[in-house]
């Protein structure tokens, strides 16, 4: 039995993204067909910003709290995935703004003095081992981050490259890659209030804090899963934890499908 047309949960994306709501912008690419390949083994990679205000009320990027923030991102991804009978093939790995292309304000912890800075901040050194590497991943955050901000419509009309998703799914044993990008604004989000994300503003100026999840089929790069949810304030690692459990909400089991491909080793000549 077929579930309901992807154009439905696409305007419900869609409704989501532009307008004040209580639950997160949840999108599937394809209709829910009973035989459909489904994600198994995913690459899970973070990226967690914790922007602070410094004395001056300059916004500034906390690697110590984006380090902490990262991991506890990690855990709830992990849980996400696993209750949705799918795979970490590997987890663990952090990033630090690697989808912004402009200069912004760090301290390596609350109090430091701040330094200006081009990202990436920060780029998981196991990861970025090689140059190949690095180029795949810095490639995958920010033109996820570029469409992303363009909506779910950018998200269905172009594939991510295919080069890096291959890449990066035969080098983890992977059939899909799992970008989740998390902000947390501690000085700024007070409201208690669950409103939509403004994806656009966080990625581009990381104006808000939210959890921002993609899941690419590495063999070809298409975007598969897309959730974007806030993370109310004031800002604390339970609502943060809540965020991320609701971007995965909308995550169909694999339990009972077949995978998508794992792309062959590449050769190095």
């Amino acid at each position: 039995m077929k579930s309901p047309a992807i154009s439905i949960g696409l305007g419900m994306a869609l409704a989501l993204l532009a307008c004040a709501g209580t639950l997160p912008a949840i999108w599937w690419s394809t209709p829910l067909i009973a035989d459909d390949a489904r994600p198994l083994k995913v690459a899970a990679f973070i990226d967690a910003s914790y922007l602070r205000r410094a004395v001056n009320m300059q916004s500034y990027i906390s690697i110590r709290d984006s380090i902490l923030l990262g991991q506890v991102v990690n855990d709830e991804v992990e849980r996400g995935l696993t209750a949705a009978k799918m795979t970490l093939s590997v987890q663990r790995k952090y990033f630090i703004t690697t989808y912004i292309r402009h200069e912004v304000n760090v301290a390596q912890e609350m109090g430091d003095v701040l330094i200006k800075h081009m990202p990436p901040i920060h780029l998981d050194p196991t990861v970025c081992r090689a140059d190949r590497t690095t180029q795949a991943m810095e490639t995958l955050w920010t033109q996820f981050a570029a469409l992303a901000a363009r909506g779910t419509a950018a998200l269905a009309a172009q594939n991510m490259p295919e080069w890096a998703t291959r890449l990066i799914g035969s080098t983890y044993d992977a059939d899909t890659v799992a970008l989740v990008i998390a902000v947390v604004r501690k000085d700024d989000d007070r409201s208690p209030e669950a409103a939509a994300p403004n994806v656009a503003s966080i990625l581009n100026e990381q104006g808000g804090s939210a959890v921002i999840v993609g899941l690419l089929r590495a063999i070809d790069g298409k975007v598969v899963y897309f959730a974007a949810t806030t993370i109310p304030g004031p800002q604390r690692d339970t609502y943060t934890r809540d965020a991320v459990t609701a971007a995965f909400a909308g995550l169909p089991s694999s339990k009972g499908h077949p995978a998508y491909p794992v792309p062959p080793i590449q050769r190095v000549d």
